[in-house]
């Protein structure tokens, strides 16, 4: 079967609804949602609806039931019918307020309001009013954000978040589809733009932020370090650079006893780990930031050596000669050029797992 064959006599159905989902879509003058013990008379005018994909709210709603369907939801697009063709309104405008530190249905006897906040998600850059929890015993502003799964931009009376769908998203479109952080971002303020036609505020650097923050914590999180009391301090250096699954690991995944094994597996090879050492003489690092302004979060605690150790060396070994081995070898001529000087890094040298 060709698929694309037996779908062509089917684009003039499909195009003529796709222009549908532009209008009214059949849609009646009153809400159809609102309590069914209102005569048609009292209805209200059926006047907004969801412009989102993955929102069932079908049809045209009245504005309360627009806000009431879309408490859970306070990030989609809503549109709202002027008469001749539908125009962009957020739910901020129409009076929805997200409290935080509540459970649905619940309201905060002393919300502190924030009108102006930000918040990034899939589909765009959103403008939201938002409730923080000012009862006695209630969480910090930033704490409360993370537990409704938005990522606070500053840990001060924070103004903007980012939702972890869109920071998980952006973490594994770079890990396998090597998505930059500026296309996925820009591509937001595509999104908004087309949407409200207006430029969003600049969030690109809370953005990268958040995601070198995730990520960080997200390695602390792999090496069992959020169960552990005062477990980011006490970190020991390399702990947070996990060895290959794959390869042999003595009272891991291979027996430390090993006498009682088939004949073949006591071969050393089946329980030898085989490394690989590479280096790239070209891997440089310019002296562009201050450790002030640009702290490490795991100096030395991944799979590089602490900061300290390293420059010790370097101010000892730093106008050593290094020993050619090789006739034919230019990568440490490159290494040494002068190109090359005033760089905190002009290389790096790496091993690896060489069977995995």
């Amino acid at each position: 079967d060709n698929p694309m064959q037996a779908w062509k006599p089917y684009r003039a159905k499909y195009l003529a609804e796709y222009v549908r989902l532009n209008g009214r879509r059949g849609a009646s003058e009153t809400c159809h949602r609102c309590p069914p013990s209102l005569a048609p008379s009292e209805r209200p005018s059926a006047l907004y609806r969801c412009c989102d994909d993955d929102c069932f709210l079908l049809g045209l709603v009245c504005r309360d039931c627009c806000i009431d369907a879309h408490k859970l939801a306070p990030l989609h697009w809503i549109e709202k019918w002027n008469g001749t063709f539908f125009e962009q309104i957020d739910l901020k405008a129409l009076g929805l307020s997200v409290q935080l530190n509540h459970m649905q249905g619940s309201s905060c006897p002393f919300p502190q309001r924030a009108e102006k906040f930000t918040v990034l998600h899939t589909n765009g850059i959103h403008h939201v009013a938002v409730s923080f929890c000012g009862c006695h015993g209630a969480p910090d502003r930033p704490t409360q954000l993370i537990r409704c799964s938005w990522y606070p931009s500053t840990p001060f009376r924070p103004r903007t978040a980012v939702t972890l769908s869109l920071l998980r998203l952006f973490l594994t479109g770079n890990s396998f589809g090597k998505v930059p952080a500026y296309d996925l971002y820009h591509t937001l303020r595509i999104l908004t733009e087309n949407r409200t036609r207006r430029t969003p505020p600049n969030r690109y650097r809370v953005f990268l932020r958040s995601v070198r923050q995730v990520r960080n914590m997200k390695a602390y999180a792999r090496a069992s370090r959020a169960h552990v009391p005062n477990g980011i301090d006490d970190t020991a250096p390399g702990e947070l650079a996990y060895p290959c699954g794959a390869c042999p690991h003595p009272g891991i995944n291979f027996p430390v006893d090993s006498s009682h094994l088939p004949r073949f597996v006591h071969f050393d090879e089946q329980r030898t780990m085989f490394i690989a050492l590479d280096a790239n003489f070209r891997a440089k690092n310019a002296i562009v930031s201050t450790i002030a302004k640009d702290p490490p979060l795991s100096d030395g605690r991944g799979i590089f050596i602490p900061s300290p150790q390293y420059n010790e060396h370097i101010i000892n070994h730093a106008s050593e000669a290094d020993i050619e081995a090789c006739a034919g070898l230019k990568a440490v001529k490159y290494a040494d050029s002068k190109n090359n000087r005033g760089l905190r890094v002009t290389g790096i040298f790496g091993v690896t797992c060489s069977r995995h």
